[in-house]
């Protein structure tokens, strides 16, 4: 493994979670909430599914797919998620040189809309989109980067990503909920899945206030 590849390795190393047997020992959801002290943060999270997959593993396996998502250029009032696509980018780059994942195996978009992450993912009713299709049966080790806005549901309070033409103030039917992310991931017949999630969840971003509807945010000039 290269030195960036260990450098990455170390710097998520805490944030593992090991799920043996596809349930969860811990709720991943737990090193977000544990977060919602600081106004704005970033939140990563590594998912491992079956405790058997590695980085290092990724790079020897031929049948590894990535799916990277940089989402930058928001619609409406939702102000941009600078960082998003170098982020992305520099993922790309990780995964081709470090990991040595195939070109072909990459799912890469830019600036995604809830319709393009549910033809990825899929939706409530159904676990079997594209990246369902590409993941060969035990073989693929499957790794998800997501860098863009995250934003809380105002009913629900649970955590979304929040595609190009979502609506921060309703997030529950504009955004993808990370819930359902997890849940058709786990769906998916992957040797192992790590995930990486690179986004805001308090309701305001570098760029400025997602939520305009909660009370007590107010932007100053």
């Amino acid at each position: 493994m290269s030195s960036n590849a260990n450098l990455l390795s170390v710097l998520f190393s805490n944030f593992v979670v090991n799920v043996p047997n596809m349930t969860w020992r811990k709720n991943p959801t737990t090193l977000y909430r544990s977060s919602r002290l600081f106004d704005c943060f970033l939140i990563v999270v590594i998912w491992v599914l079956m405790g058997t997959g590695t980085l290092s593993a990724a790079a020897q396996n031929q049948h590894s797919v990535a799916v990277i998502i940089g989402n930058k250029n928001y619609k409406g009032q939702t102000p941009n998620a600078g960082f998003a696509h170098n982020d992305a980018q520099a993922m790309r780059k990780f995964v081709l040189e470090d990991l040595g994942y195939r070109t072909g195996n990459i799912i890469d978009l830019r600036d995604a809309t809830r319709n393009e992450i549910e033809e990825i993912f899929g939706n409530e009713k159904t676990p079997e989109g594209k990246l369902f299709d590409w993941v060969k049966a035990k073989k693929s080790d499957v790794l998800v980067f997501y860098s863009g806005h995250g934003v809380l549901g105002l009913k629900d309070g649970r955590s979304y990503l929040l595609p190009v033409d979502g609506n921060a103030d309703r997030a529950e039917t504009t955004g993808y909920s990370i819930e359902l992310l997890y849940s058709n991931l786990a769906k998916t017949p992957a040797r192992s899945i790590t995930v990486f999630i690179d986004a805001y969840f308090s309701g305001r971003s570098a760029s400025g206030i997602l939520v305009r509807s909660v009370s007590g945010l107010t932007e100053l000039a």
